[in-house]
């Protein structure tokens, strides 16, 4: 049967609409005024690699996350080669793919839905297609399946939709050889029950419904009705069913297998992907009152379609699969603790690819570090010394690593590892106010920044041979400087970029290419200064704390893009680092106060 996703069969379609009713109030859903981005947080999608691939064709797949077992499950698939329907039981545990082999499992299949049951505490999967219409129920523990019979079910169907709910969850509609279908069956977690509502979105397969927490209802987006694709938006509340958006409210949100899902960072619906006149489309879209508005993300996967969008509860995290690569996306970035207890925020360096080095103040005020890459870490190494605030670290080559720090006496403190031992305390004087920063643009090259006793900004700098400074910067700081370089250009003047908040917790910029140039304002209100790290050869990546979070912003010679949350609970200032490899990892201190990271790329 191939890509088989035409429709079962062409019937006559009857649409029973119900009154329409705009239901923003009762979804909770965030008001965008004029459909507009208004209130939205704009943030990136982030891509996660996995040394096993993910399951292929997901587009006809059933999948879910299984919250009580935290994996996510994808069952059923048809061999390319060969047509035969295969009973391929796929989990992701949050680091890598599996293929399991239960003792039991359905028949192989496609076009089949599975939602998690929190009654019973399992998935459950029901119908789908292989070499005929499918009927039956199976039940997922996170170790092997077991199929339930029931007094009644629903009807052997294929492409129908299901999520769950508050105490169970609800199936919809899909599609038979003869007829596309508008009944709506509740799971109670021993059985099927029909419901028989006053309003239904008509008849109906190949939509899209998943759960909305905040709302407590389960929403359903689009679909085919035999004679087009819908774009109309539905919500069921365990009763009966309300329209949230119409029928032709934009006609490119009927895109051909898009998905909804949960997103947690703006605690509404979003939308992503498929199909629109056979071109893959790649915008998400977010529900706002009573409308979709396109949502400011950027870095994200491209267009595509085929692909499935499951919400990961235990990672608040919502994830794509994409079918046709071990490639997973996540928004936002899964956040890992890696324990400790931090006063004030970390500070990181990577010296080589897969390799980054955290350094924080612990609660003896000394230095503490830990380093690894996104999969294994050390120990916490405990540094010595005397600390006042935040450390700064920085590496100008292969095995080596600066750490700067604001001693007992406020002056700049130097300890360095040369490869194979940690040496130091070096004094380098000064009187500072706030914590130090440093970066490197070359081999034996070290500048460090400093907020002074004046408030402005001072520079300190190793030449390869010696150090030298004080300089006046100038400026009225009110925090720490956050600061990145880089080389240009064989031949070109290589280049440092200070960022600080200014007395207006607005942030603020000042570059040295050839010669300093003067500030600038980037404006915006923060609650902590700001880091910086590289991104590619010539773009910086800027963290700054938001609320209770992290904001990023990308930085080349004037801001790009808008500032995005990465969903990262943080209590303290954040600390960015990338890799020669392209990856880019953020550290910040927790609400318990120990070290949490997040990485992408």
């Amino acid at each position: 049967m191939g890509n088989r996703r035409q429709c079962l069969g062409i019937a006559a379609s009857r649409r029973v609409m119900g009154v329409f009713m705009v239901i923003g109030l009762l979804l909770a859903l965030p008001e965008a005024s004029g459909a507009t981005t208004a209130g939205l947080v704009t943030i990136r999608w982030n891509r996660q690699m996995t040394v096993s691939p993910a399951p292929t064709r997901v587009e006809g797949n059933a999948a879910s996350y299984y919250p009580d077992a935290n994996q996510i499950v994808v069952f059923g698939d048809q061999d390319a080669d060969t047509s035969i329907f295969t009973a391929t039981t796929s989990v992701f545990d949050g680091t890598d793919w599996a293929v399991r082999t239960p003792a039991h499992s359905p028949p192989g299949r496609i076009q089949g839905d599975m939602a998690y049951d929190p009654v019973s505490k399992r998935l459950i999967l029901f119908g789908g297609y292989a070499n005929g219409l499918l009927g039956d129920t199976w039940a997922w523990n996170g170790t092997d399946w077991t199929q339930l019979s029931t007094p009644t079910q629903p009807s052997a169907r294929a492409n129908h939709m299901m999520s769950r709910t508050a105490n169970g969850l609800v199936l919809y509609g899909g599609e038979t050889t003869s007829q596309y279908l508008e009944d709506t069956w509740r799971w109670t977690g021993t059985a099927w029950v029909e419901e028989h509502p006053v309003h239904t979105p008509g008849r109906r397969s190949r939509g899209t419904m998943d759960w909305f927490p905040d709302g407590a209802v389960a929403v359903l987006h689009a679909g085919n009705d035999a004679s087009t694709w819908m774009s109309d938006t539905w919500a069921w509340n365990g009763t009966d069913w309300a329209q949230v958006t119409p029928h032709d409210e934009e006609p490119h949100l009927a895109a051909y297998r898009s998905n909804i899902v949960y997103s947690e960072v703006n605690k509404t619906m979003m939308i992503f992907g498929g199909a629109e006149d056979g071109q893959p489309q790649s915008t998400v879209w977010l529900l706002t009152g009573d409308a979709w508005v396109p949502h400011p993300s950027t870095v994200g996967p491209g267009g595509r379609y085929g692909a499935t969008l499951v919400y990961d509860s235990t990672r608040a995290a919502t994830v794509l699969i994409d079918g046709n690569s071990t490639a997973l996306w996540m928004l936002p970035s899964p956040v890992r603790s890696l324990g400790g207890q931090l006063i004030g925020g970390p500070d990181a360096s990577s010296w080589a690819p897969d390799r980054v080095d955290v350094f924080v103040r612990g609660v003896d005020n000394g230095l503490w570090h830990k380093w690894g890459d996104d999969k294994v870490w050390s120990g916490w190494e405990g540094l010595g010394g005397q600390l006042t605030a935040d450390p700064a670290a920085a590496s100008w080559g292969p095995d080596r690593v600066d750490v700067f720090v604001r001693g007992t006496d406020n002056g700049l403190w130097h300890k360095w590892w040369d490869g194979a031992r940690w040496q130091g305390w070096e004094p380098l004087g000064g009187i500072l106010t706030s914590a130090p920063d440093v970066s490197s643009w070359g081999p034996n090259r070290l500048d460090v920044f400093v907020r002074g006793a004046d408030n402005g900004l001072w520079h300190k700098w190793w030449d390869g041979a010696r150090w030298q400074g004080w300089e006046p910067l100038g400026g009225t700081l009110a925090s720490e400087p956050g600061v990145a370089s880089h080389v240009r250009s064989a031949g070109a003047q290589d280049r440092v970029d200070v960022f600080a908040l200014g007395t207006d917790n607005g942030l603020w910029h000042r570059s040295f290419v050839g010669a300093w140039k003067p500030w600038e304002s980037l404006g915006g209100s923060w609650d902590s200064g700001p880091d910086v790290s590289r991104e590619g050869l010539s773009l910086y990546d800027i963290a700054v704390r938001n609320g209770d979070g992290v904001a990023h912003r990308v930085y080349q010679d004037g801001p790009l893009g808008e500032w995005q949350s990465e969903g990262v609970p943080s209590t303290a200032a954040p600390s960015v680092a990338s890799d020669t490899g392209g990856r880019q990892d953020l550290f910040t201190r927790g609400p318990s106060g120990d070290l949490l990271h997040s990485r992408r790329g």
